[in-house]
């Protein structure tokens, strides 16, 4: 029983520290963040290191333009960039392979300022599907 007590007080801890590190768009802005590196090192070996777990790159709007995640041994999981349009719509998603390669892009078309399509294109640049966002409005 008390380890079990133990178990969720230690996953309390680590859940609200995590949430206390998000930061909102208003505070990267105001505080000019450029960017955010976690890494973690495991004491429990012999020679340890610090791994790198994310990086986070923003924009001067406080706009994450890039994200790349990595596993406990250091191993690329994932691989993002992003723009952003005036008005803060994201316009472009690009997934890369964990070698830097293009994995796939995606470009979001918008009016009156909801999200109306998504294009994926291949590393080729060859369209290889489309989302479309239809909105339903209550009457009046």
């Amino acid at each position: 029983m008390k380890y079990l007590v133990f178990i969720l007080l230690t996953l309390c801890t680590i859940t609200f520290g995590v949430q206390g590190q998000q930061l909102n768009k208003k505070e990267i802005r105001s505080r000019k963040i450029l960017s955010v590196t976690e890494s973690e090192t495991d004491l429990r070996e012999r020679n340890p290191k610090a791994v790198q777990e994310s990086y986070k790159k923003y924009n001067r709007q406080g706009e994450i333009i890039e994200i790349i995640e990595r596993d406990n041994k250091g191993i690329i999981t994932l691989h993002e960039s992003y723009d952003y349009d005036t008005d803060g719509h994201k316009t472009v998603e690009i997934q890369y392979l964990p070698n830097g390669k293009i994995k796939k892009r995606h470009i979001y078309k918008y009016e009156n300022g909801l999200r109306t399509e998504r294009l994926t294109y291949d590393a080729r640049n060859r369209l290889i599907g489309r989302k479309k966002y239809i909105y339903e409005y209550y009457k009046k």
